[in-house]
């Protein structure tokens, strides 16, 4: 049995094995099934939630009930950084997608960790500021790039650095992630399998030029 299961998670990457070990004896390690609410919108956030494997999305409903995906999250993702500080509410539903392995750490404890070991509040700051940093990313993509080069980042980001990967999404959804009509969307990624920087079969894709995808994404420009 491990008894320090976070010593290896980049999330906690440059810790000191005193405080992963501790922040690993008060986790809970959960398993939850494919299609699950774990937290309806205006849900108070009480657990840090640390995504071990598979696919949680964050959605947003629409009044006649169609969903529109702000976030796909996946291994090593967090959920809960920004209730860490300052009491907070969920603005979206969050809902598996498939089967999923996470840890979950109660914001209470961590509060209380953080005045014991001052590390783990800077870690929290670093975190909560790379995730306004992709927020403001998000923003600025939808002002300054294209449908094609918004899709081209956005398998780029999904693929977590993996030249192969499978999206357990529909198309309609990756659309909802880019920003655009789902039409517009598979023209963009036809265009990608033409130029021969990935092939798609169902949901697999697979990478076969990165520096050109990364390069139509605008990587440098942001």
């Amino acid at each position: 049995m491990n008894l320090n299961k976070l010593d290896k998670n980049p999330v906690f990457q440059g810790l000191d094995e005193e405080i992963t070990k501790y922040l690993s004896s008060i986790s809970k390690s959960k398993t939850i099934r494919r299609r699950t609410i774990f937290h309806e919108k205006g849900d108070t956030l009480s657990n840090l939630i640390i995504i071990k494997t598979g696919f949680i999305v964050v959605n947003d409903k629409s009044t006649d009930g169609k969903e529109a995906i702000n976030e796909l999250l996946t291994k090593d993702d967090i959920i809960g950084s920004e209730a860490i500080f300052e009491p907070s509410y969920t603005s979206s539903e969050i809902k598996t997608i498939t089967t999923c392995d996470i840890e979950t750490i109660p914001l209470e404890t961590i509060r209380e960790a953080i005045l014991k070991y001052p590390e783990l509040g800077l870690l929290i700051g670093k975190i909560l500021s790379n995730q306004l940093i992709q927020s403001k990313r998000r923003i600025s993509e939808t002002k300054f790039l294209d449908v094609s080069q918004r899709t081209a980042r956005q398998l780029e980001s999904l693929s977590k650095g993996q030249y192969e990967f499978s999206l357990p999404i529909t198309q309609d959804h990756l659309a909802s992630l880019v920003g655009a009509s789902r039409e517009r969307v598979n023209k963009a990624i036809r265009s990608f399998i033409k130029a021969g920087w990935i092939v798609k079969i169902e949901k697999k894709y697979k990478i076969t030029n990165r520096p050109e995808l990364k390069k139509h994404g605008g990587h440098k420009r942001f």
